[in-house]
């Protein structure tokens, strides 16, 4: 595998995301901004946040979402917590009045299904943090609802499975892949699930679990930063509304390790 260098300096780096202009969007948590790469070789644009930008998604017209965690860890200054929507470079936003926004992802119903850890955490007392949380956001009217209410420390990643209908969530602190059914979870009828609604898929065994990519050709379940935590497609069941099991080709790609540069 041949690895260029694409970008250095950019400090605590999270949430890379493909532009249509074959650009790459990033943000920079230590930095307080969200980077934009040109592979090519043309310039590094930088659009300033504050705080910490963590979790980053694409929508419609090229505009950019931001998870907000309000600069509780790894910042150089605090913001509100809550989601950012960046258009043209400009800075607005879309929802406040959550704990510390993680990561963020567009849903198959075109809202944004949001991990929210509440406050910082310290990996060495994982027990004194706060049951994490799952929010839904509805883009167009800039409203919130809660989706799961007592989740596990530390949500991270999310994601979701091939059919639609299965929302997948990394809890880091414990090293945990999870499922949640999103059946009468439609705007408007959040139902505040608590942890037990969870399905447990895989844990990792030397690892914690970030990040993760929805791969739909691959075989198998594999966590680069853990090769031993693998689980093939047909022994991954994830159950959905009707009571069926829904066998998924899932990769998780982790997003810890390197912090100050992007790597292709």
């Amino acid at each position: 595998m041949h690895i260029d260098m694409l970008a250095e300096g950019l400090g605590f780096i999270e949430g890379p995301v493909w532009l249509d202009d074959q650009r790459v969007a990033l943000t920079s948590i230590s930095h307080g901004c969200v980077y934009v790469v040109d592979p090519s070789g043309g310039p590094t644009v930088r659009i300033e946040t504050g705080g910490g930008p963590n979790g980053l998604a694409l929508g419609a017209g090229g505009t950019l979402y931001v998870a907000q965690n309000g600069g509780i860890f790894g910042a150089s200054g605090t913001a509100e917590p809550g989601v950012q929507v960046i258009s043209d470079r400009r800075v607005d936003y879309l929802v406040a009045g959550m704990g510390a926004p993680n990561d963020l992802v567009v849903g198959p119903d075109g809202r944004l299904w949001v991990t929210d850890i509440r406050r910082e955490i310290d990996p060495a007392l994982p027990g004194d943090g706060l049951p994490g949380q799952v929010w839904a956001v509805d883009v167009a009217s800039a409203s919130a609802g809660m989706v799961v209410e007592a989740g596990p420390v530390f949500v991270n990643g999310l994601g979701f499975t091939r059919d639609k209908r299965t929302l997948l969530v990394t809890a880091t602190m414990l090293s945990e892949f999870l499922a949640l059914s999103t059946a009468g979870c439609g705007a408007g009828h959040e139902h505040q699930s608590k942890f037990a609604d969870l399905h447990l898929v895989a844990v990792g065994q030397h690892s914690r679990v970030h990040g993760f990519t929805v791969d739909i050709d691959a075989g198998e379940a594999a966590d680069v930063d853990n090769p031993e935590f693998g689980v093939d497609a047909p022994e991954l069941g994830v159950p959905v509304a009707d009571g069926a099991v829904v066998e998924e080709d899932i990769a998780i790609r982790v997003t810890s390790g390197r912090r100050d540069g992007l790597v292709e």
